[in-house]
């Protein structure tokens, strides 16, 4: 998993090929091997074409090599005990850090990709980190990484406990304070977002592939990312899309939402390579 994106610049390019051939060799992977990358959806052709590169400098891939869209991976796992998702029409969603991710896909073919920042995990921890100074009259102030740690071990849309920190300012003695609203008042408004550009997605959907928008609403919506591993938030997703579409609407997610895609790009690796063995 690369937090940071696709090696856009030829210094992330060199950390990432240094990362891969460690990877390779603490594993002692061989170069006859079939790769398959998780692609995210970015407009980046510099970026993707050096992790391409990079994986190809460190001798993997000999069997094959394939970059498959991220969602697509990430949607194997709750779909099927094998690689069903691609033989599968739906709707796919990916809550990253940086951004949200949707788009459909009909049989394995990707359709109408899209891509919003409006609603993403970092904008949630500069949130919190706002919210919490808000919260303790200035008292306390959070850095965006602490507010992920806010975020990623007390947030729960079932049932959140307030929950008490401790901060230093300089010389003086450490000021406690206890954490209220900060933490699920952004994330409420966060999935306020999304469910809005969700719906936004889903209009423009109908527009452009009306068959593949009938065929995807009888089917699980498959949300994967960061955040979809906050407790209790595909579930209150689940029920806001439904109110704001005025349908049913049924939300599945992958059992580790955060590595689900490298769990569908091993699997269809595997599946790749026996296929082309045969």
């Amino acid at each position: 998993m690369l937090r940071s994106g696709v090696p856009a610049t030829a210094r992330d390019a060199e950390l990432f090929e240094r990362f891969v051939r460690e990877l390779c060799e603490r594993h002692d992977l061989p170069a006859e091997s079939a790769v398959v990358y998780a692609m995210p959806t970015v407009d980046d052709r510099v970026g993707l074409a050096n992790f391409g590169t990079a994986v190809g400098e460190c001798g993997l891939g000999e069997a094959l090599a394939r970059g498959v869209p991220e969602s697509l991976c990430a949607s194997i796992p709750p779909l099927g005990d094998g690689i069903e998702a691609v033989d599968e029409v739906f709707v796919a969603v990916n809550l990253g850090a940086t951004s949200l991710e949707a788009c459909a896909y009909r049989h394995g073919t990707r359709l109408l990709p899209f891509v919003s920042a409006d609603a993403s995990g970092d904008r949630v921890d500069r949130r919190i980190a706002e919210a919490v100074e808000a919260e303790t009259g200035g008292r306390a102030t959070i850095d965006p990484v602490t507010a992920r740690e806010y975020k990623e071990g007390h947030a729960d849309f079932g049932g959140f406990e307030p929950f008490t920190d401790a901060v230093e300012h300089g010389s003086e003695s450490a000021h406690e304070f206890t954490v209220e609203r900060g933490v699920m008042e952004p994330l409420d408004d966060y999935l306020d977002d999304a469910v809005a550009e969700l719906g936004d997605f889903f209009s423009r959907l109908a527009n452009a592939h009306m068959k593949t928008y009938q065929l995807a609403r009888a089917r699980p919506l498959v949300v994967s990312g960061g955040m979809a591993c906050i407790p209790g938030l595909v579930e209150e997703l689940e029920s806001r899309l439904a109110a704001e579409l005025d349908r049913p609407v049924d939300v599945v997610a992958p059992d580790d939402p955060a590595t689900a895609a490298a769990e569908g790009a091993h699997r269809l690796a595997v599946r790749l390579r026996d296929r082309d063995a045969a």
